[in-house]
């Protein structure tokens, strides 16, 4: 579980709860099973692809002074990864769900083509970047979904893969420099990390766009994490990017709770 970067866990398991309450919001409500999945979007979300993404990056992960995570076996991995998948199995047997199941699916084999040779998406931009929607956004539908509101609208969705791709890219650009050294492309070293950042914002800019289409309020939830993205500009070195790694769950999750209020007086 330490090695699945539990400082980590705040990402998946607020967004799934945060897409509960857009459908909350919206006139739906929480099932009397919603714990179980929230507690599983923490933890077991978080089991399955931290460690198989860590498992196919050992070499890479060796070149990052941000990786400091200690390896572990082969079979510490497997079992990590196999109590994820059977934790959710027996949750979706006890308290199924077909929207759940369907983008927890979504989520599983993304990172599975993300992570895992020949595939590994990692290293074929753009293809890099949807990594982000698939494991982030995935979490906001499932919990929007299971809070009551269904399938998303396409501008919602779109919105979201916006968002998501520019936040992905964003964070990619900690590391560049590790990732060259592994000998590795990605759309944040093609472009570079000034123009990454450019792009990034950009994303962020159109996911505002299209959400504003619903609500020109919602458009202004996009503004703290384009803050975020604006201080990554300043991770030139290893131990400004250390510094930001460590911040970042911090900033995230402000802007998160931040957003979250607005949506909830508004």
């Amino acid at each position: 579980m330490l090695a699945s970067y539990p400082e980590l866990w705040a990402y998946t398991g607020f967004l799934f709860l945060f897409g509960a309450i857009i459908a909350v919001n919206g006139g739906g409500a929480f099932p009397p099973y919603f714990a179980p999945y929230l507690i599983w979007f923490f933890a077991g979300a978080n089991l399955f692809g931290m460690l198989l993404n860590d498992y196919f990056d050992q070499a890479l992960d060796s070149n990052n002074p941000r990786k400091t995570k200690p390896r572990l076996s082969t079979h510490e991995y497997a079992l990590g990864i196999a109590v994820a998948l059977l934790s959710y199995v027996a949750i979706a047997v006890l308290f199924p769900n077909l929207y759940v199941a369907v983008w927890v699916a979504v989520a599983v084999a993304a990172n599975a083509a993300y992570s895992i040779p020949p595939l590994r998406l990692k290293e074929y931009p753009p293809f890099d970047v949807l990594g982000g929607p698939a494991s982030y956004l995935s979490a906001v539908l499932a919990g929007y979904a299971l809070g009551g509101g269904g399938w998303p609208d396409v501008i919602a969705a779109g919105a979201g893969i916006f968002f998501f791709s520019g936040i992905d890219l964003a964070f990619k650009t900690l590391d560049i420099e590790a990732d060259a050294r592994g000998g590795i492309r990605t759309s944040a070293i093609l472009l570079g990390r000034k123009t990454s950042v450019l792009v990034s914002a950009l994303l962020i800019l159109g996911a505002g766009g299209l959400i504003s289409l619903h609500n020109p309020l919602y458009g202004l939830a996009v503004l703290p994490y384009l803050a975020i993205v604006a201080i990554l500009t300043g991770a030139n070195s290893d131990a400004a990017r250390r510094v930001l790694d460590a911040r970042l769950p911090l900033y995230y999750c402000a802007a998160g709770f931040a957003v979250t209020v607005g949506l909830i007086l508004s």
